[in-house]
Formats: structure tokens, sequence, C-alpha cells
């Protein structure tokens, strides 16, 4: 990136591992991953390079699928979400949006 001028590197963790919450120990990484990319960003700004990472919220994957068969769960997991509800990925077109990494100056 250093030779081209600059660049970007785009991460996805999960909103969960910003916020202390019941279940939420897996997340911790996640939080980390953000960490990361913030401390990044900070040291590669001369060099414009960027660290960006995006956090989407309970999304129902194969992954959080444990959410979605307990009901229980799944409400008490609804009501940590100020909008009480869920992203599904079908509703996610593959080309749904296009995001530019600004410059640090930008």
């Amino acid at each position: 990136m250093r030779e081209h001028g600059g660049g970007a590197i785009v991460n996805t963790a999960s909103v969960n591992g910003l916020t202390p919450g019941e279940g939420r120990g897996l997340f911790h990484f996640q939080g980390g991953r953000y960490q990361h990319d913030q401390v990044f960003r900070q040291g590669m700004r001369a060099v414009q390079c960027a660290g960006e990472c995006l956090l989407p919220g309970l999304t129902k994957t194969k992954f959080a699928g444990a959410l979605f068969t307990n009901e229980d769960i799944y409400k008490q997991a609804l009501s940590q979400i100020p909008m009480r509800r869920h992203a599904e990925p079908k509703k996610w077109p593959a080309r749904s949006f296009t995001w530019f990494p600004m410059r640090p100056a930008s």
C-alpha cells in the first residue's frame, strides 16, 4: 500500500464486541478487531493507509444459529437491540452497497 500511495484494509466484526452484555463472552474478540483497526489507522495515517471495521448487529447466520432456535435466548438478544429486530442475509443483495474508504485527511 505504501508503494501505491495508500489504501485501506476493511475488516468485519460484530457490534456486540463493543459493549458488555449477557451472553457476549465470545464477542470480546470482535471488539479487539475493531480496536486493532483504530490503532492501525493512527499508525499508518502518514502513508495514507486506513483501517476500517464494519460492525453489523444481530444477523441470522449459521454462526448465530443458537440465538434463533431457542425462543428465550432470542427474546433476550432482541431486548438488548434498540430496534428490536435482527437482519437476514437474504435481505442484502450481493451488491447492496458500495463503500469507499476515505483518505485520512477527508
